[in-house]
């Protein structure tokens, strides 16, 4: 409950804005849903392996598992990208995507793990424009479930910014 009340909050104080209108146009389709679990700079290679394993288990079991988990010198970065052609058509079909995304990182999967909406996420370029895509390969209502954000192979595990490991 706290990820999903921290981001309705933000939207009604308007702390957490929905800037980039090309995600929501219903022109384009949505990019990816990110989430971050904060970690310390300074652990161990062996700290950060260990628990890295630990975390891709936890990700492979989800009912909707995500794409790709990188690791940031200060967090793990947890992607969903998107089955298909994912176009929202409204801020609030939006909002109400973000806000079912904030309830999912609420649920017990992600019990003691700090996950939050990585909310540079909402900046990001859409993936491509639809024109030429058949209205039928277009899905105009995406929902967090998993035929249109779930993985159903491999988590890819990508290491960044660890130069000084």
């Amino acid at each position: 409950m706290k990820t999903a009340y921290i981001f309705q909050k933000g939207m009604e104080t308007g702390e957490i804005k929905l800037e980039r209108e090309d995600h929501f146009d219903g022109e384009n389709t949505l990019y990816r849903l990110a989430a971050y679990i904060p970690r310390d700079s300074n652990e161990s290679m062996d700290k950060l392996v260990e628990y890295s394993h630990f975390l891709k288990d936890i990700l492979s079991e989800l009912p909707v598992r995500p794409y790709r988990l990188f690791i940031h010198k200060d967090c793990y970065e947890i992607d969903w990208a998107p089955v298909g052609c994912q176009v929202l058509s409204s801020r609030a079909q939006y909002a109400q995507l973000l806000l079912n995304f904030a309830k999912f990182l609420d649920e017990d999967y992600f019990c003691n793990l700090n996950i939050q909406i990585q909310l540079g996420s909402l900046g990001d370029d859409p993936l491509e424009s639809i024109h030429g895509i058949s209205n039928e390969d277009i899905n105009f209502s995406p929902t967090f479930i998993p035929e249109c954000f779930g993985n159903e192979g491999n988590i890819e595990v990508i290491c960044l910014d660890i130069s000084e490991y």
